[in-house]
């Protein structure tokens, strides 16, 4: 049985502004509530309302979707969505089941904005915050159509990413200070390295947040940037899956491995959502902390060596494609997946697992 809900708000990484990296998390079949958390903030109630008005305007199409990359403006999900995985179009019928749809568009997603009660941050860089920050004075307006009076929200992050949002971000400079020291209705949390954190959403979750890689610093190159990446697991069935921020390949991402291994049984681990920003034609040194199609391939390989049993039925979500300027005749997600595919169809080890690309609008059922 399914343990998690997975919406696809935002997806790329830029350089195009909208719908950047935001996943809307929720317990499968959930109902009676709208609560949800979210693992970063680049998308957020623009996304929402979208969503919403295509369900409305019932213009959702399970086989097609927008594509600015070829000249039908049209792409075919197959091209993107391994079809053994269990997803669909727009939020889920679980969700849906709360609203009354008779309302206006953007009453109702204001309401699942609300819902949002945890935002996991996994580094402070814009296309990760950016929707955050601007939906943030929402916060401080009454609702007269809400029921819950505590329009509160909480970030949760390690601390490199907490410090860098409270000093240059919620500042009175860049965006007015709405996180005075803790006041409500927005907080912050620092969150420990490798240490459990029980979500209050959902109780029965535990979301552990690791340190990574990401690159080096323009003014100091000798200086390590760090993102983050959260194991969220189910403590009743022990089902889980993992989400990355923006990563390099190094010993930190094994470490992630390693304690997934030893705390998720085999068969358990249901997704990764992990980035792949530029195909393999790009130069190494052009990756800025970012993961290719062959140095993706080989960390999934070695996850699968440590369990030993195999991967098989593991669903790779593959997120955080960079469009790039210099090849604008070709959709450079289908280009990292076809890329992924290959590689991963020469490695016996991945016999079994599914690979995907993230489509905004898209839930994941696992």
């Amino acid at each position: 049985m399914p343990s998690f809900e997975i919406v696809i708000l935002g997806a790329v990484g830029g350089p195009y502004e909208q719908a950047t990296q935001c996943f809307m998390l929720r317990p499968y079949g959930l109902e009676g509530t709208m609560e949800s958390i979210c693992i970063d903030g680049g998308a957020g109630i623009n996304q929402i309302a979208w969503l919403l008005m295509q369900y409305k305007k019932q213009a959702i199409n399970e086989s097609v979707r927008e594509n600015f990359f070829r000249e039908s403006g049209e792409i075919l999900l197959q091209d993107f969505i391994d079809t053994n995985i269990p997803h669909q179009y727009g939020f889920p019928n679980s969700l849906l089941s709360q609203l009354d749809l008779s309302l206006p568009v953007h009453v109702n997603a204001v309401l699942i904005y609300e819902g949002i009660k945890e935002f996991y941050i996994t580094h402070p860089h814009l296309d990760h915050i950016g929707a955050m920050v601007l939906n943030s004075p929402l916060l401080f307006e009454p609702n007269p159509n809400s029921a819950d009076p505590k329009q509160e929200k909480t970030l949760y992050s390690l601390p490199f990413t907490s410090k860098a949002i409270r000093e240059h971000i919620f500042n009175d400079e860049i965006w007015p200070d709405l996180m005075l020291e803790g006041s409500e209705p927005l907080m912050i949390q620092d969150l420990k390295e490798e240490k459990a954190h029980k979500s209050k959403t959902f109780p029965n979750w535990k979301i552990t947040a690791f340190p990574v890689h990401h690159g080096n610093r323009v003014t100091r190159p000798s200086a390590k940037i760090y993102s983050s990446a959260f194991v969220i697991q189910n403590e009743f069935n022990k089902d889980a899956i993992a989400i990355f921020g923006d990563v390099e390949q190094d010993e930190l991402i094994s470490k992630i491995w390693q304690h997934i291994v030893d705390n998720v049984p085999a068969g358990s681990l249901k997704a990764i959502l992990i980035e792949c920003s530029s195909p393999d034609n790009i130069n190494p040194t052009n990756l800025y902390g970012h993961l290719s199609p062959k140095l993706l391939i080989h960390e999934i390989k070695c996850l699968s060596e440590l369990y030993k049993s195999g991967l098989s039925g593991l669903d790779v979500i593959i997120t955080h494609v960079k469009f790039s300027k210099f090849n604008l005749r070709e959709d450079p997600r289908v280009t990292i997946l076809n890329q992924i595919k290959k590689y991963a169809a020469m490695e016996t080890a991945l016999n079994g697992v599914n690979f995907s690309m993230t489509l905004e609008g898209i839930s994941y059922i696992r």
